[in-house]
């Protein structure tokens, strides 16, 4: 007997059930059914007394049709309960060991927003994904094959998170479900399931990984090469696809070398170094590498590269490129003759030219890195060398080992005129190491503390007008001529918008707390009053709560004359904060006068 027609039948009974009996009568799709039921009345009699009842059904009046609809529907579940089946089609077989098993020990309403951050599309899924995570939801078997599923996720940080968190958290239970999905010639995403089957399993049998090497597609290629770093007597396979005519194969092949120590391999990357074509590839495996003898060997190359700048006026490309390479790849050695030649290179006049002059801030920052006495004392001395090109780095390692007065009446020179190129790329210097002074409180207090400055900069920042410079180098006390620099540039901003207060607000409020007070709520009721102000920025919230507690009426004030509900919310916030300052100062007085009693 055919089901098709029953199920359909099932589901318009079902339909009539919720929708009303009384919706029945002259139903078109019912009497579709009806033909059909009675052509199958020849093999099985009973479709045809359903037929007769689809009909009756059909035909029926308002007062009839609940009870023909009850007679169908019974006679209906019951031909289905009688002539479904409930056995299993073929033959029953022992499931295999790698079937995982687990507990579904999670309620399924709480797993199915999860299973679907996994296995579909859109916003905020990784989120979802972070906190299951964190309540252990991923010991639940339901999750493990969608997890595994989510490495193919077209949003790359979902596939990465799942991959690097997720699937070690599943353990073992995932590696079968990978191995099911894994497709040597696949994509990105199975190269991401190479990587976590070997990080689960740990080193084994490297057979799947050589064959996804020699064999796999490209994505798949670059994993096995990875994963083969951990097999030192795979030196040969990689050997190999450190030859391969596709750069991302080379890459990965060489980084994994860089784990296994031998002679071939210090050969094998010296030779790339030596090559302007692969020298970029080997400088991460140099770097890795902490092999005494391969050092040598780099700085062996390095003496030769910079002998070769001796011989041209124009040093060429390819050199610059290889020389580039080399000095990269030392950047995480710290032995004196790497200091030692990073020196030399410095030091000498063929080398330092306009054309190496990335070569030159990296080896001047390595320098720096090092930390080392002489290296420091050696970049300090550069200030005024090579048309002073290495200047910022010299105000650096002075700031590490000189006394701020000596720091100032080295380097204050050079920025009495703002238009030389010393002065520029040190005011830019000075600017990225003071960001820590713009802060009120504790924070600035704590950056001065760090690196302390002579205080003649001040005045001789307001000379130059350098304005925010200024702002930063204000003291936590009264200064008049600062004061009234800044009070100055707040009078030529006015409430305009576009402008930015804030600095000049923050530099007023670590002079004179009073005066800074005034001066912000007078910018609020410019901009207030204004009516185009859409928003307070960050950093003038942060101001509105250094207001003192005699300023919260007037806040509430201007709160109720703001036409922008965002800067009437923000003032009324301002104005609770003092509100409780004024509460606060009550408490502590009323505290202090109980116990003077």
């Amino acid at each position: 007997m055919s089901l098709q027609v029953l199920t359909e039948l099932h589901e318009e009974v079902r339909r009539l059930f919720i929708a009303g009996s009384g919706m029945a009568s002259g139903d078109l799709r019912l009497r579709a059914l009806q033909p059909r039921l009675e052509k199958l009345a020849d093999a099985a009699p009973v479709l045809g007394r359903l037929a007769e009842g689809v009909q009756a059904l059909v035909e029926s009046d308002a007062e009839s049709s609940p009870g023909r609809l009850l007679e169908l529907g019974t006679l209906l579940h019951a031909v289905m309960y009688t002539q479904g089946r409930t056995d299993t089609q073929g033959e029953l077989v022992e499931a295999g060991a790698d079937i995982p098993t687990g507990t579904t020990y999670v309620p399924y309403r709480k797993l199915k927003p999860l299973i679907d951050a996994l296995t579909e599309r859109g916003p905020g899924r990784l989120e979802i994904i972070r906190s299951a995570l964190e309540e252990g939801l991923f010991g639940d078997i339901r999750t493990h094959r969608p997890a595994v599923i989510a490495l193919e996720d077209s949003y790359a940080e979902t596939a990465e998170f799942v991959q690097e968190r997720v699937l070690p958290a599943i353990g073992a239970p995932a590696v079968p479900l990978l191995l099911r999905e894994l497709n040597l010639q696949g994509g990105k995403a199975d190269g991401r399931r190479l990587l976590a089957i070997h990080r689960l399993q740990g080193p084994g049998d490297p057979s799947l990984y050589l064959t996804a090497l020699a064999e796999g597609a490209a994505e798949l290629q670059v994993a096995a090469a990875s994963i083969l770093g951990d097999y030192e007597d795979q030196e040969a396979a990689l050997l190999e696809a450190s030859r391969s005519r596709r750069k991302e194969l080379r890459e990965a092949a060489l980084l994994a070398l860089s784990r296994i120590p031998s002679t071939k391999v210090a050969d094998r990357l010296m030779e790339c170094l030596a090559s302007e074509k692969d020298a970029p590839l080997a400088v991460e495996p140099l770097r890795l590498s902490q092999d005494p003898a391969l050092t040598a060997r780099v700085l062996s190359h390095a003496e030769g590269l910079l002998a070769e700048f001796g011989g041209a006026e124009k040093p060429e490309a390819g050199l610059i490129a290889r020389m580039a390479a080399t000095v990269s790849s030392l950047g995480t050695k710290r032995e004196g003759d790497v200091l030692s030649f990073l020196q030399k290179l410095l030091a000498s006049p063929h080398f330092m030219k306009r054309e190496t002059g990335e070569i030159q801030e990296e080896a001047a920052g390595l320098l720096l890195e090092s930390g080392d006495p002489q290296a420091l004392g050696f970049v300090e001395s550069l200030h005024g060398e090579w048309n002073h090109r290495l200047i910022s780095f010299a105000l650096r390692a002075a700031l590490r080992r000189l006394p701020p007065e000596a720091v100032y009446e080295r380097y204050a020179p050079y920025v009495q005129e703002k238009k030389t190129a010393a002065a520029k790329e040190l005011l830019q210097t000075i600017r990225r190491l003071t960001t820590g002074l713009s802060r009120i409180g504790d924070g600035a207090r704590e950056a001065r503390e760090a690196q302390p400055w002579d205080d003649r900069w001040l005045p001789l920042f307001i000379r130059l007008d350098e304005e925010e410079l200024v702002c930063r180098f204000v003291p936590e006390a009264p200064e008049p001529e600062a004061a009234a620099y800044v009070l100055a540039k707040l009078d030529e901003q006015g409430g305009r918008r576009g402008n930015n207060p804030a600095p000049l607000l923050t530099a007023l409020f670590r002079m004179d707390e009073a005066l800074a007070s005034e001066r912000l709520l007078h910018v609020i009721e410019q901009r207030t009053l204004a009516g185009s102000w859409w928003y307070i920025e960050y950093d003038l919230q942060r101001l509105l709560q250094e207001l003192p507690a005699s300023s919260a009426d007037r806040l509430e004030r201007l709160a109720g004359q703001a036409k922008n509900e965002g800067i009437r919310r923000a003032l009324e916030e301002a104005a609770l904060v003092a509100r409780n300052k004024e509460h606060g100062s009550k408490g502590e007085a009323d505290k202090g006068e109980g116990i003077e009693s």
